[in-house]
């Protein structure tokens, strides 16, 4: 009976899922930079990130198109796509003019994650103690929940879905908090953006030295316009190269640790330290530990 209520999705060829997947996100950023007329109108409600989720779970679910359960492309994107994405963005992040930036700067970008993590936990205690009945979530669940909102306010779409596979959230509890993510997000956006205008009046009041941010804006520029130029064949195999040959050193060390995680899985679950035997966890952090360290180099 339980198999014959399953819904059997229309595709299962994961060829025609990608297509369809592609096909969606594409046209979302094809309505989504119109200027004007209708699309122009919508998109100043709806963010254009909300739609690139939405749109494909309703071919999940209810349009039954594909399904997790027969499609490997989530496994794919995370193994394999997700890291050398990290491995990317990591090698081309600028350590030493962060560190330029001074003690000041870094301690605000600290406080500001520490405060992510810490409005998390304060949200977590005040739902389950004060208001229990508002959201009808197991306490364990929610907790690894807001786990992915915090790994998306500090590190972006990136982390956020390296938490949902570290902590195991569910495609149905991760879909609630993408909204509250999204929905969050773009409201803080906004009213960031509206204060973006005043922001040297606000540095006067407060007396901020923002010389050592100037400085970093002129160098990123310049350095935008220097690079700014078409990768030749060559330079794609060179830079698919270091991408895969890095996700391949990430695996590797991943599979040397992941035996030992194994053997203390008991005392890791026993200390709340479950996440160190996930092999998402150690591939990931491999991946940025290889990545930053690379961005030290030419």
């Amino acid at each position: 009976m339980e198999e014959s209520a399953k819904m059997v999705p229309i595709f299962t060829n994961d060829a025609i899922v990608l297509g369809i997947l592609l096909a969606i996100i594409a046209w979302v950023f094809y309505t989504s930079s119109q200027k004007s007329g209708f699309w122009s109108k919508f998109y100043s409600y709806i963010p254009p990130m909300l739609m690139c989720y939405l749109l494909p779970a309703l071919c999940f679910y209810p349009l039954g198109l594909f399904s997790s359960e027969t499609s490997k492309l989530y496994f794919v994107a995370t193994r394999y796509l997700l890291p050398v994405s990290i491995i990317y963005l990591c090698i081309s992040a600028d350590i030493k003019g962060l560190i330029s930036l001074g003690p000041k700067s870094l301690i605000m970008f600290f406080t500001a994650s520490i405060s992510v993590i810490i409005g998390g936990v304060i949200a977590f205690l005040f739902a389950i103690y004060v208001i229990p009945d508002l959201i009808m979530v197991e306490p364990d669940l929610l907790y690894r929940g807001l786990s992915t909102i915090c790994g998306s306010w500090i590190g972006g779409s990136a982390n956020q879905t390296a938490m949902k596979e570290i902590y195991a959230v569910p495609d149905d509890l991760f879909a609630s908090m993408l909204v509250v993510d999204i929905i969050g997000t773009y409201t803080s956006m906004a009213i960031l953006l509206y204060w973006a205008k005043n922001a040297h009046l606000f540095d006067k009041w407060v007396g901020a030295d923002t010389s050592s941010l100037e400085q970093l804006k002129a160098k990123m520029s310049k350095f935008a316009q220097s690079s700014n130029e078409k990768p030749t064949s060559t330079q794609l195999i060179y830079l698919l190269a270091v991408g895969f040959v890095t996700l391949a050193l990430s695996h590797w060390m991943t599979d040397l640790v992941m035996p030992i995680m194994q053997r203390n899985a008991e005392w890791l679950n026993a200390n709340r330290l479950n996440a160190l035997s996930s092999d998402f966890f150690w591939i990931v952090s491999f991946a940025t530990a290889l990545g930053f360290g690379f961005s030290f180099t030419k």
